[in-house]
Order: structure tokens, then C-alpha cells, then sequence
């Protein structure tokens, strides 16, 4: 089910016309995206890793946007990254931070035993620009193009992102980075809700979103080690007619109905909203057994309760 397949489908879930003006497009997007990252959360069903290369003295480092959580686990349950030292492979676990700021290890050493996962201390710069060439709005996307941009180096954009056109006043989000002058955007007009496009000239204003990252104890003392995060990625953005979330298209009859619940909440149709949330609640039940019997080895148990 791609976007456009998406919104006559939530149309019809909630009982409207093709262009009524009670489903927002942007606004059925961002439901989409929610309830698709609430599977993944569910699940466990979209996999990525992030490799780490250690700087001496330098105990933090900065996840990837599209980290949700730890996956990789040992036989004890605990979440696990690789650490290879170039002639060694370790196991560091997760521990609370609370207990690695108690435990005030201060002291370098070559390899550590654990880590944490907590939120970055301080967002990335916005990014300023000018888009230099036009981008023309194909079932929602438009392209920006900026020839002296630096998105994939200094800047720090990824998709997710919120980003304004400032001489327009339309906004969107970013959903995904080709090279580093040119993104993939999904803009809406705030007067009307339609989508729009970049002109040559229009001023943009890129708001990068906000991070966790890993840290290590005790602190690291040698640099080139390299450290292996296998985690769940939160699906990419889907917010045009022809985008796809990265997961089996069964999964879809769950987005719509998380979308339609939303919408009925809002508008304070109580007897709506909980037919619709006891459908994603069904719908979100089925995927979990598929994916327990996908992802799971016979024999074992995963627990499909939220966690944090």
C-alpha cells in the first residue's frame, strides 16, 4: 500500500469523500508515521546497525536518526553491542544510567564493559539555504536543490527532519537525503494544506531533529576500535502518493485504522474512536503473532509488550 493507496483507504475507514476536508493529507500522514513506528516498536520487524569508530578520551557518540532502540541481545536478556579492538571481540551490555553515574568511573580504559543510551545534550544547528534550482511537487514529493548545501557532511539532515520554506511559508518534513545538494521533501502550503513545490531562489530553514546517542564506561582511552550497534530503525517517513514503508504490505490495514482512531479522538466521537482503536489493537495483535513466528526461533518466547 503506497500513499496515495493510504488516503482513499483512511477516506473510506472514516466515512468521507475523495477530497473532503475533514482528512488532512499532511495530518493522515503523520498518523501513518506514528502507528508505523509503533509496529516496528511492536515487532521488532526493521533491523539496522550503526558502526562506531572510537575517538581517544571520547565516551559519547551520536546514534542515527532513524534509531528507535536496542534489538541485539544475549542469552540474558540484556542488550548487547560489539566492540572489536582490532584483535578482540567484546560483548558491552546496557546498564541504567543512573548506575554508571553512581558507579563515577573516571579512569580510561581500552575497552569498556558497558554502555547507555540517552537522549544528546544539545540539538544540531538549524541549516539555512537557498534552493538554486526549481523542484516541481510530483504526488507530494519535491526535490531541493541546493548547490552550495553540505547535507551529507557539516549539516547533519536526515530524514525526519522538519524543514520550512520561508518565502513561501510552507513546511514539511524531510524524507530522505539523496546527496549533499539535493533532499527529498514532502511540503505543504499552512493556508490550504495542498502540496506544494520549490521555485529557484525560495529560502529554506532545515530544523534537524533531536538525537540520542551511546555512551561508554568506563570512558575509552584508544581510538580506531570499532563498535557495532545493531538496533530497530524507525521506518523512513512516508508522506507522498507513491512512498512505501519498509515492512510486509499486510501491515498496512493497522496504519489506517491507527489514523482513523486519531481522527476520531479529535473529534470527540467516542463511540468512533474505540471501534477504531479496538480494530488497530486487532490488526496490531495479528502482526505480532506473524512476526513472532517470522523472527522467532521455535521453542522461544518474545514478549510484544511496549518497552521503553
Amino acid at each position: 500500500m503506497d500513499g496515495a493507496t493510504f488516503q482513499r483507504s483512511l477516506l473510506e475507514a472514516v466515512g468521507e469523500p475523495t477530497g473532503s476536508q475533514y482528512v488532512n493529507t499532511r495530518t493522515s500522514y503523520q498518523y501513518g508515521w506514528e502507528a508505523a513506528i509503533e509496529i516496528v516498536r511492536r515487532t521488532r520487524c526493521l533491523k539496522a546497525q550503526q558502526t562506531i569508530t572510537t575517538v581517544a578520551d571520547t565516551s559519547s557518540y551520536t546514534l542515527n536518526a532513524d534509531f528507535l532502540m536496542m534489538d541485539l541481545r544475549d542469552a540474558n536478556g540484556d542488550y548487547i553491542v560489539k566492540y572489536n579492538n582490532g584483535s578482540q571481540v567484546s560483548w558491552p551490555t546496557f546498564d541504567e544510567y543512573d548506575d554508571i553515574i553512581y558507579a563515577n568511573e573516571t579512569t580510561a580504559q581500552a575497552t569498556p564493559y558497558r554502555f547507555t543510551i540517552l537522549d544528546k545534550s544539545s540539538l544540531y544547528s538549524q541549516i539555512t539555504g537557498t534552493a538554486t534550482s526549481a523542484g516541481t511537487s510530483t504526488g507530494g514529493l519535491s526535490v531541493l536543490t541546493d548547490t552550495a548545501g553540505y547535507f551529507t557532511s557539516t549539516d547533519y539532515v536526515s530524514a525526519g527532519d522538519i524543514i520550512h520554506n520561508t518565502t513561501d511559508g510552507s513546511a514539511g518534513v524531510v524524507l530522505s537525503v539523496t546527496d549533499s545538494t539535493h533532499l527529498n521533501t514532502a511540503m505543504y502550503s499552512n493556508s490550504t494544506g495542498a502540496a506544494s513545490s520549490w521555485e529557484s531562489s525560495d529560502a529554506y530553514v532545515i530544523q534537524p531533529q533531536g538525537r540520542l546517542e551511546i555512551q561508554f564506561d568506563p570512558p575509552l582511552n584508544t581510538s580506531g576500535h570499532v563498535v557495532t550497534v545493531y538496533y530497530l530503525q524507525r521506518p523512513a517517513p512516508v508522506f507522498h502518493d507513491y512512498g512505501v514503508y519498509r515492512f510486509q504490505p499486510q501491515y498496512m490495514d493497522s496504519i489506517v485504522s491507527y489514523a482513523a482512531a486519531k481522527y476520531k479522538l479529535a473529534d470527540h466521537e467516542a463511540g468512533s474512536w474505540e471501534a477504531f482503536r479496538k480494530e488497530w489493537a486487532y490488526r496490531l495483535g495479528e502482526i505480532n503473532r506473524a512476526a513472532r513466528n517470522t523472527f522467532v526461533k521455535r521453542g522461544i518466547t518474545m514478549s510484544m509488550k511496549g518497552e521503553r
